[in-house]
């Protein structure tokens, strides 16, 4: 599992930013909790769910999966997908936030 090291965070978890990051890495429950993960089938953009999902077996054996950020319930998750998007359409002038989210991880490689 990646993560994107300028996460996408929402208002409701900005807080406790790190100790969610700590508690995926350590696979500890986290109700309530939304992860937005760069979708694994290329033609998607990006995808969310429940962070208690990354429990199950199958995810904690993937290591292709990158976190680009968290957020604090489902409507919260929606809207940081929105915020996300405009970002990069004022950046670049398209709607592709895939390209843009790799692109953004690609500098800070880097970095």
């Amino acid at each position: 599992m990646r993560w994107m090291r300028e996460l996408y965070v929402g208002d409701r978890v900005y807080r406790s930013k790190k100790k969610i990051v700590r508690r995926i890495r350590r696979h500890k429950p986290l109700p309530g909790v939304y992860v937005l993960i760069l979708s694994v089938n290329p033609s998607n953009q990006v995808e969310f769910f429940d962070a208690n999902t990354l429990l199950q077996p199958y995810y904690r054996r993937q290591d292709d999966l990158t976190i680009v950020g968290i957020a604090g319930g489902y409507d919260e998750a929606v809207l940081l997908v929105m915020r996300m998007a405009d970002e990069c359409y004022r950046k670049t002038g398209s709607g592709e936030l895939r390209a843009f989210l790799t692109d953004r991880l690609r500098r800070e490689g880097e970095d």
